[in-house]
C-alpha cells in the first residue's frame, strides 16, 4: 500500500515477444486539480499458503487460504483492511466445471485478523451475463485514499468500449456493491478513431487509467463521483500489442536504471 500519491507510471508489453527490445516506458502522471509485507505461493488443491516473516525467519501461517474451484490471477490482488483479495479468470472458457455447468466468476477473501479465514466474494449481478462474452475483462483494485471513508476495494468491467466500475461497501457482507460510473471511451472525450482499450489500471485511488493502441489516457474524479474528467497522459510505442502493464512507480521501490534522471511532473 503506497504511502503518497504515484506520479509515474511504468508501461510494458504484458507478453514480451522475441522481437521486443526489452525496453519499458516511464512517464509522468499529469496530476488532477482539486504494512506488513506478505509472500505466498500456489499449492495443489487450489490453496495458497503464506509466510510470514517472524524474528528473522520464514514461517506458514496458521491456515492455507482456499481459492475455489476456478484459476486465479495471481497477478492482480489487493490488500486492504488486514483481508487479501484475488479474483478468479475472467474467460468464458474457465466458467465450466467437469460436468459442463456454468460456474459465474468471484473475489476470493483472507482475512488476516480472523486467523486465516476464507470467504467468496460474489460479483455484481449484471456483471454475470457479460463475463459469458470473449471481449469481458473484469479486475479488482483499491478505491479511495487510506483512512477515508471511501477506501475500498474496486471492481472494474471493460466490455465493447464501455467502463463500469463498483466499490465494495459492506466488508461484513459477500454482496454489497455500490455502482460509482458506468461510461463509454467515447463518452469520456477520447478522439481516436477506433480506441481499442489494451491495458488497465486503478492509480492514487481515484483515477482510472487505461491504454489504448497508441495513448495512455487518466479518467478523474473529483469530490463526489458525479464529476469526472479526462487528461491524456501519454504517447507510447506498443502499438502492436494486445495486452499493456500499467505499473505504478510507487510500489515498485526500484531505481529506473543506471542512467536515470529526475523527471518533474507537470501539474494542471
Amino acid at each position: 500500500m503506497a504511502l503518497k500519491d504515484d506520479t509515474c507510471i511504468f508501461i510494458q508489453p504484458d507478453i514480451p515477444c522475441l522481437y521486443s527490445s526489452g525496453k519499458h516506458e516511464f512517464h509522468p502522471l499529469p496530476l488532477p486539480i482539486g504494512d506488513e509485507g506478505l509472500s505466498f505461493e500456489r499449492l495443489p488443491r487450489n490453496s495458497l499458503k503464506f509466510l510470514k516473516e517472524n524474528e528473522g525467519a520464514w514461517k506458514n501461517s496458521e491456515k492455507d487460504f482456499f481459492v475455489g474451484p476456478m484459476n486465479i490471477r495471481f497477478n492482480m490482488f489487493v490488500y486492504l483492511r488486514k483481508k487479501l483479495f484475488l479474483i478468479s479468470n475472467s474467460s468464458p472458457s474457465a466458467f465450466r466445471d467437469k460436468d459442463g455447468h456454468y460456474l459465474p466468476p468471484y473475489i476470493m477473501a483472507y482475512d488476516f485478523v480472523a486467523g486465516g479465514e476464507s470467504m467468496i466474494v460474489n460479483l455484481p449481478e449484471d456483471t454475470l451475463e457479460d463475463s459469458l462474452d470473449w471481449c469481458c475483462d473484469l479486475r479488482i483494485f483499491e478505491w479511495g485514499k487510506e483512512k477515508s471513508s471511501d477506501h475500498s476495494l474496486c471492481l472494474v468491467k471493460y466490455i465493447r468500449d464501455s467502463f463500469t466500475i463498483w466499490v465494495f461497501t459492506e466488508f461484513k457482507s459477500s454482496n454489497k456493491w455500490r455502482k460509482i460510473l458506468e461510461v463509454g471511451v467515447k463518452e469520456m472525450g477520447v478522439e481516436e478513431e477506433n480506441p481499442n482499450v489494451r491495458g488497465i489500471n486503478v492509480i492514487n485511488g481515484n483515477c482510472l487509467i487505461f491504454a489504448t493502441g497508441r495513448k495512455v489516457y487518466g479518467y478523474y474524479y473529483f469530490n463526489d463521483q458525479s464529476c469526472w474528467r479526462l487528461k491524456e497522459i501519454c504517447e507510447h510505442n506498443y502499438w502492436d500489442y494486445n495486452s499493456i502493464n500499467l505499473t505504478p512507480y510507487s510500489p515498485t521501490f526500484r531505481p529506473c536504471g543506471t542512467n536515470e534522471s529526475s523527471i518533474v511532473s507537470t501539474r494542471p
